[in-house]
């Protein structure tokens, strides 16, 4: 059964390249998604059926000095709920970019291949509890998403692939050194070069200042086919491992670090946001928000306790799946426009489906009440109250920069502009991304409604794993659930009426003035969006290092042509003084 589990992708792969140029790449798309979907699936019946853990392997594949290395894959109460999150979102995205190719395309079966196996083995990954096998699965990750953007064509003459696989090896090490050092003894300080080596790995995977360039980078590829990669793969692996490694640390951290720790989450917090505001291109600005929110998992991370076991894998599982929902609503508009330039497009009719599907994602990103970031966050806030309340007002408003953020997107999908050119009718097949788009953000309105659901399906057995006693967090009442519920009602109705009172546009230049208001603010926070990003400081350090050479050239050139005269006379002067004794 393990030998059918593990080899089934790959087949799948083997088929997509093998198949490449005799079936459309629609069907090898689908066939793809649909292998995760179904491994998805099996995941979460299997859940119910036997519970938590499930051990699927202990197999010993190496011995080093009598010191056997064991290959432990298990779904624990963490690993879980990632691993479902990745196959069921990363199924769907899949499905979406696979209905948005024309039907007798060929040729790209190696984008499918490479996409499906870089989740697969992202999901391997979070189950692999063999420290010394972490780093592989991580290189993995890294070198099939650079496949898939090359494979993908929208990136072809571009830097961005080489850039993300740079940045996602560059990773594997860190992790390799980390594992290296070893975990600390219980009752002793972890070793302070460890947490360098965690706290520059969730920098890297979470594009974190100073190293952000990546996920801008990836972002360039088809907007289902980056939310998938940007979401599912290296950042997802990461927050799993910052988790369990707090967590396995616990009081041995040093508290001194717990506040770097903060800081560092804080600033990813305001650069995130801040790039956010100052973007103009909607997959982009997706990045640089999801990095927004990482930074509020790195402080909850950071500060242990409950903001640990409780707040940061849900604040994990938030940004992953409104960020995903976000990209899927983004190729909705892409297709209907041809571009994601906020400046360069305009709609004839506003995008209802996908505008409302946006504003749910977006609301969970930040935490409004009816969608399940609303928890999330409340739960990190309460926690910060009392444990360090100097935090609670730099949360608050880097979730208030974000949310100003999504205005300009959200203007653009509900905006009618007079001057664009009827698109016509949409296909009946055109509805189905829309249906599968709300499949992925069904999790964030019914869990929003019913925090309940996760606390007794999934976080109560997280609790002890993560050394924290399951006490229930604060829950909602009977009145609670129905503030809930109309929350949730008034964010997917919004759109409706928008639709019903915005008036029609009366030039091409009324949806830019519109959008871009919020774009001064981030002109105004510039330098926090420059610290997220590397380019700068490698320019100069590389004009440094011209500067160098140019004096080393201008000095070495005093010899020029004469240090072969000045070489003979040591060699001579060598040969005499050997003669000499």
């Amino acid at each position: 059964m393990l030998v059918l589990i593990v080899t089934l992708p790959f087949l799948v792969a083997l088929a997509c390249l093998s198949l490449n140029q005799t079936v459309p790449t629609r069907r090898l798309g689908i066939a793809a998604a649909a292998t995760l979907l179904g491994y998805g699936l099996a995941l979460l019946a299997a859940r119910w059926r036997g519970g938590l853990p499930l051990d699927l392997a202990a197999i010993t594949w190496m011995v080093v000095e009598t010191k056997p290395l064991v290959l432990v894959l298990r779904f624990d109460a963490l690993s879980w709920a990632l691993a479902l999150t990745a196959l069921l979102g990363g199924g769907l995205a899949l499905l979406i970019l696979a209905l948005g190719l024309p039907i007798g395309l060929r040729g790209f079966g190696g984008l499918f291949a490479a996409a499906l196996l870089a989740i697969f083995v992202s999901v391997a990954g979070l189950a692999n509890f063999s420290a010394a096998l972490l780093p592989f699965a991580w290189g993995m990750v890294a070198l099939l998403t650079f496949l898939a953007l090359r494979s993908s064509g929208a990136l072809a003459g571009s830097e961005a692939p080489v850039i993300v696989l740079l940045a996602g090896l560059c990773s594997a090490l860190v992790l390799l050194g980390a594992v290296l050092l070893g975990p600390a003894l219980p009752g002793t300080p972890v070793v302070v070069a460890a947490l360098i080596c965690w706290a520059l790995l969730s920098l890297l995977v979470f594009g974190a200042p100073p190293f952000h360039a990546a996920l801008q980078q990836l972002a360039e590829a088809p907007a289902p086919l980056a939310g998938a990669l940007l979401t599912l793969g290296l950042p997802l692996l990461g927050g799993s491992a910052l988790i369990r490694f707090m967590a396995g640390q616990g009081a041995g951290v040093p508290a001194g670090w717990r506040l770097a720790f903060t800081l560092l989450g804080l600033l990813t917090l305001f650069a995130g946001a801040a790039g956010a505001l100052g973007s103009t291109h909607m997959r982009r600005w997706l990045a640089w928000q999801f990095s927004g929110q990482m930074g509020a998992v790195f402080v909850a991370a950071g500060q242990g306790g409950g903001a640990l076991s409780l707040a940061a894998p849900a604040l994990l599982i938030n940004g992953v799946v409104s960020t995903l929902v976000c990209f899927l609503a983004v190729a909705l508009l892409e297709r209907r426009t041809g571009t994601d330039d906020l400046t360069a497009m305009a709609l004839d009719a506003p995008l209802i489906g996908p505008g409302a599907l946006l504003l749910v994602g977006a609301a969970s990103a930040v935490g409004l009440p009816g969608v399940w970031g609303f928890w999330a966050h409340s739960w990190l806030l309460n926690d910060m109250v009392t444990r360090a309340p100097w935090v609670v007002a730099p949360l608050l408003a880097g979730s208030t920069l974000l949310a100003l953020a999504f205005l300009p997107p959200l203007t653009v999908f509900w905006r009618r502009d007079a001057t664009a050119r009827p698109a016509g009718a949409p296909a009946p097949e055109s509805r189905l991304p829309l249906v599968l788009g709300w499949l992925a953000a069904l999790p964030l309105l019914v869990l929003g409604i019913v925090p309940q659901l996760a606390w007794n399906g999934w976080l109560a057995q997280l609790q002890p794993l993560l050394g924290a006693s399951a006490t229930p967090p604060w829950l909602p009442a009977t009145l609670g659930l129905v503030a809930s519920a109309s929350a949730a009602l008034v964010l997917v109705g919004t759109p409706l009426l928008v639709q019903a009172r915005a008036p029609r546009g009366t030039g091409s230049q009324a949806p830019v003035a519109g959008a871009l208001a919020p774009q001064g603010l981030g002109e105004s926070m510039r330098l926090l969006m420059q610290l997220g990003l590397s380019q700068a400081a490698f320019e100069a350090g590389w004009n440094a290092l011209l500067r160098t050479s140019d004096l080393l050239r201008r000095g070495l050139a005093l010899l020029e042509q004469r240090y072969y005269l000045a070489g003979l006379l040591i060699a001579v002067i060598v040969v005499i003084l050997l003669f000499v004794q």
